[in-house]
């Protein structure tokens, strides 16, 4: 893949979400032949029939964290998408417990004595 034949994503389009419609436009844009063009049209639609959903940017920089243990990158969007949702779950439940707490709460001060 290069960046310069247009045939991989954007960041931006991980982080914001995109309609297929773009995808699609890029590969009109790029400088791929004409065979390649119709063959990566083919791909999108079927990796990405409905565009891609917006992710944010904590969810790409987990993701790309993720891959830093690897010594070449195929970000996958469906890996991103899974850390949005984790990171959903995380805040949801900070949320959660941050309202069960009674006014003026303090840990204790050696809260993790004994464990």
């Amino acid at each position: 893949m290069s960046k310069s034949k247009g045939n991989v994503i954007d960041p931006l389009e991980i982080m914001d979400g995109c309609d297929l419609s773009v995808l699609l436009n890029k590969l009109d844009e790029s400088n791929l032949p004409a065979g390649e063009v119709k063959k990566a049209k083919v791909d999108k639609n079927k990796e990405f029939p409905n565009g891609i959903p917006e992710c944010g940017t904590d969810a790409l920089r987990f993701g790309l964290m993720a891959y830093m243990v690897q010594s070449s990158i195929n970000l996958n969007v469906s890996r991103i998408i899974g850390y949005k949702e984790f990171g959903n779950k995380l805040w949801n439940i900070n949320k959660f417990a941050l309202t069960n707490f009674t006014e003026g709460f303090q840990p204790e001060k050696n809260g993790l004595k004994g464990l």
